[in-house]
């Protein structure tokens, strides 16, 4: 969580983060009794779905909710609960407690979830405001403040998925795919941590997807594995090759494979130039972590000019990764 709270404040995006820390550190903000269990699995699918071609999905579904942009689509559980909270807290602060609630009811949300989640997003933003990689001593003091320098990239989900490696890995998983002959010749599709074989829990939004080997990309990051008849994987993001190059361990370039090999574990796809870039722009992120540590302390430059445009420049590499998956 700590990692994620720092990368999060780093890269800019800083409110669905913290929701997403608070979530990781409590509880989900969907329903989790165990008669509630399949309705809320549904729900939490149901702010994963990708929006309809017209942008415009029916009125009382989940996609009509405010703030669920940032995970329509997007094959991330971690993305459908900050979506949730996002469509919680906009409905109380514009329609009332009694339409908050009525939410909660439509979309199998916990509200005693959600208020501890509120709780804990104030003290994550208390302990980076205090450690100084934020600032809000100016015109913006709140965490949800979207003109605050901290969520110039709050609506990319490209980023906030960037930060979810940061802070999990070596929670990862890499996906294998093979054909399997029988009757008929079918793909089947394995992941495997650096531990061994793992599937994707049937309660995530990835579930289906990541079975049947249809995610973007090869790559999931997780929170949990759990030991049952198999070893499952929970609360889980499927992430992109560059974002594992500039958050992920060390990197080898095997310049004839065009490939990069990571902790000596995932190999990625991808030219020598891309491996280079990002060995160039993690050195450029910690000398920005640096620079906010020593200005907290007194010394060094508190300008914050060359860390906007790293952080630029990395939302401009994630963003042109997504357009051509």
């Amino acid at each position: 969580v700590q990692e994620n709270l720092v990368f999060g404040a780093l890269l800019r995006c800083l409110d669905p983060v913290l929701t997403i820390a608070a979530c990781l550190s409590n509880k989900s903000p969907f329903a989790s009794s165990m008669d509630a269990r399949e309705a809320s699995d549904s729900a939490r699918r149901a702010f994963a779905a990708p929006l309809p071609p017209s942008g415009m999905p029916p009125k009382g579904s989940a996609g009509a909710l405010p703030g669920v942009r940032l995970s329509a689509g997007q094959e991330s559980d971690h993305l459908s609960s900050a979506a949730a909270y996002n469509a919680y807290r906009h409905t109380k602060r514009t329609a009332g407690a009694s339409a908050a609630r009525q939410v909660c009811r439509r979309h199998w949300l916990s509200e005693p979830a959600l208020g501890m989640i509120t709780d804990l997003r104030g003290q994550f933003f208390t302990l980076l405001r205090d450690a100084g990689l934020v600032d809000s001593s100016g015109d913006h003091a709140k965490a949800d403040d979207m003109r605050a320098p901290w969520n110039a990239h709050a609506s990319t989900p490209e980023m906030v998925k960037a930060v979810l490696v940061a802070g999990l890995y070596p929670n990862v998983a890499a996906a294998t795919t093979v054909e399997v002959k029988g009757g008929s010749v079918r793909r089947k599709t394995t992941y495997k941590d650096e531990k061994g074989e793992v599937a994707v829990h049937p309660s995530s939004a990835l579930h289906a997807a990541a079975a049947e080997g249809r995610l973007s990309f090869p790559f999931v990051a997780f929170h949990e594995k759990v030991q049952t008849s198999r070893a499952w994987i929970r609360d889980v993001t499927c992430v992109s090759p560059i974002s594992l190059l500039l958050f992920g361990g060390e990197l080898n370039v095997l310049h004839d494979a065009s490939e990069v090999l990571v902790d000596g574990i995932l190999r990625v796809r991808a030219p020598a130039q891309t491996a280079v870039l990002c060995k160039e722009l993690r050195l450029l992120l910690d000398a920005e972590l640096r620079r906010c540590i020593e200005a907290k302390r007194g010394r060094g430059d508190a300008a914050a000019g060359a860390g906007e445009k790293v952080m630029a420049t990395i939302a401009q590499v994630l963003a042109d990764e997504a357009a051509s998956k």
